[in-house]
């Protein structure tokens, strides 16, 4: 975890630069045989020879703390792949408002008093050619898992008929469908690669991008469980063993521990076609859904518009309490936040789908959402949220008890995998994120929440035997 991952923050600052930037940039990478990838502070050197920008000051605060590093949002790709993808993202409905080009990281820890912190990011923000400046969140894993044996770990019913379960365990589901052709790519912080039960990867290099944290090998491990483990008659199974494991990328850097999420997600687009699978397995240390953070947000806005379908855990809350995220979002820096309110007028759409969770009793045909998970109208789909039995890091087939939205959007994204490969199978194209997101989260094709309500706002567990019937036989 980062070194802060108690705080709230990171104790760095994100910096978005004026839109042009990245129009300048693309220039750049043509005319010249420049890097790439220049620091903040190199790029604003450039910046001071060119009329059409002022970022005087910019570099006059720049200048102030001379031991204050930087670089750019993005190190896993170089820029002008950034900047391709952008663009041939043109057009799509979920294309990206921003260029990921324009925003870079600074690093004022052990240079400037924490206490300064604040008031710096308020200077940054009334700056001429920044856009937005804003103290990055620590992150976390969405859930976790207990130790091997719990009692509560008995069997895999979230797989089992609605409306106990995703209907996986179906005549209509598992006798026809096992996730082969469509890529997956898991994007957290550690795993148990090795484990006997998962198979390997198609990329060699393991994790494809930064560290595999032995400390969070459990976490990971139990969702690749839920989604990959093999149907070998040990242990459990997973929903699509048959899919095409890409591998894993991780959002923590070496060495520093620092949180690296946009790159993650182009790293993974490296390897992913459009209709292709990439879980976020990852939250705000406050318990917000990760796109609240104003570059990730951008970065996954990106890969829905090239079709990579993009599950999103919703997170678990603050303090064991579920936030409402119809409510005004924590203020990012200038200007009015983005909502993730379906009705407000500046809600903004990653094109994630968004996954809540569920306690796993039934009652009277549906489900109650778990009391510290996150609710709202952003929220596609829900699954279970606890006695999800899966994998541990051990390399054996024992089990353990599975919790939290960590659960709940590995469950789903299972189940978005078996759905394109119902959809290619049956010779149609594959869906988009939005025909995705509409079908898994479709109440005729899914279990409603217990008692309807402002806090029970989950959207539906889908219904993989009725969205066979549905899309097969169509």
């Amino acid at each position: 975890m980062p070194a802060q991952a108690h705080s709230a923050y990171t104790g760095r600052i994100i910096v978005r630069l004026t839109t042009r930037v990245a129009g300048w940039l693309a220039k750049r990478d043509r005319d010249s045989a420049a890097p790439d990838f220049p620091t903040l502070q190199a790029l604003i050197e450039e910046f001071g020879k060119l009329e059409e920008f002022d970022f005087s000051g910019l570099q006059a605060v720049l200048r102030r703390y001379p031991d204050l590093t930087s670089h750019p949002s993005v190190l896993s790709v170089p820029a002008s792949k950034v900047l391709e993808r952008e663009e041939q993202g043109r057009g799509s409905p979920l294309e990206p408002r921003k260029s990921l080009t324009s925003y870079f990281v600074l690093n004022p820890r052990g240079v400037i008093d924490p206490a300064e912190i604040d008031g710096l990011v308020r200077e940054l923000n009334g700056l001429p050619g920044v856009e937005l400046a804003y103290r990055e969140r620590s992150v976390r894993s969405p859930g976790w898992a207990v130790d091997p044996g719990d009692p509560l770990v008995k069997e895999q019913g979230y797989l089992d008929a609605a409306p106990r379960g995703i209907g996986a365990n179906t005549d209509e589901v598992w006798g026809r469908f096992n996730g082969s052709g469509i890529g997956f790519v898991d994007l957290e912080a550690g795993w148990n690669l090795q484990h006997a039960e998962l198979p390997k990867a198609k990329i060699d290099r393991q994790p494809m991008l930064n560290l595999n944290d032995a400390l969070d090998a459990n976490h990971g491990t139990g969702v690749l469980g839920i989604i990959l483990a093999k149907p070998n008659g040990k242990g459990i199974t997973g929903i699509a063993p048959g899919a095409k494991f890409m591998g894993v990328v991780s959002w923590l850097v070496p060495q520093s521990f620092d949180v690296d999420i946009p790159s993650a997600i182009h790293k993974a687009m490296d390897v992913l076609d459009p209709g292709d699978v990439l879980l976020l397995e990852v939250a705000t240390s406050i318990g917000y859904p990760i796109e609240l953070e104003d570059a990730v947000f951008t970065a996954i806005r990106t890969a829905t518009a090239h079709g990579i379908i993009v599950v999103e855990a919703a997170g678990n809350g603050d303090m064991g309490v579920g936030i409402d995220l119809d409510q005004p979002l924590p203020e990012d820096g200038k200007g009015p936040p983005r909502s993730l309110n379906r009705t407000a007028g500046n809600f903004a759409d990653s094109g994630a789908i968004m996954v809540s969770a569920c306690d796993s009793a039934e009652q009277n045909g549906a489900h109650r959402r778990i009391n510290h998970v996150d609710f709202g109208s952003r929220i596609d789909c829900y699954s279970w949220g606890d006695k999800v039995k899966t994998l541990t890091a051990q390399d054996d087939d024992s089990s353990t008890d599975f919790i939290n939205t960590s659960a709940a959007a590995a469950i789903v994204a299972g189940a978005a995998i078996l759905v394109q490969q119902m959809v290619a199978t049956s010779g149609k194209p594959r869906l988009s994120p939005r025909e995705m997101r509409a079908i898994l989260a479709d109440p005729a094709t899914g279990t409603a929440i217990l008692a309807p309500s402002g806090t029970t706002k989950i959207g539906v567990m889908p219904d993989l035997e009725a969205i066979a019937d549905k899309l097969v036989r169509a």
